[in-house]
């Protein structure tokens, strides 16, 4: 299991892939800044712990994302490495 900054858990997560897909009971790992993993709750659970966890039901997007991190939108967008 690997440590993180912070993990959104609960809702939706839209995906700004292709097909916009759309996932429920979504969650987001998010370390150094850095969206890591997006996935079902139950998956990314399994696979990070956080040192806070925000249960955020509803919608979510970049632009929450943006305000729950208190980091600028381009820190929290997929870098390549």
């Amino acid at each position: 299991m690997r440590d993180i900054d912070l993990m959104i858990i609960g809702g939706k997560a839209l995906l700004l892939d292709s097909k916009n897909t759309c996932l429920d009971r979504a969650a987001v790992a998010i370390n150094d800044g850095d969206i890591i993993a997006v996935g079902h709750s139950e998956q990314i659970a399994k696979q990070y712990r956080a040192k806070k966890n925000h249960h955020c039901p509803g919608f979510s997007d970049y632009a929450r994302l943006r305000q729950l991190s208190h980091a600028r939108s381009d820190d929290l967008l997929p870098r390549h490495r």
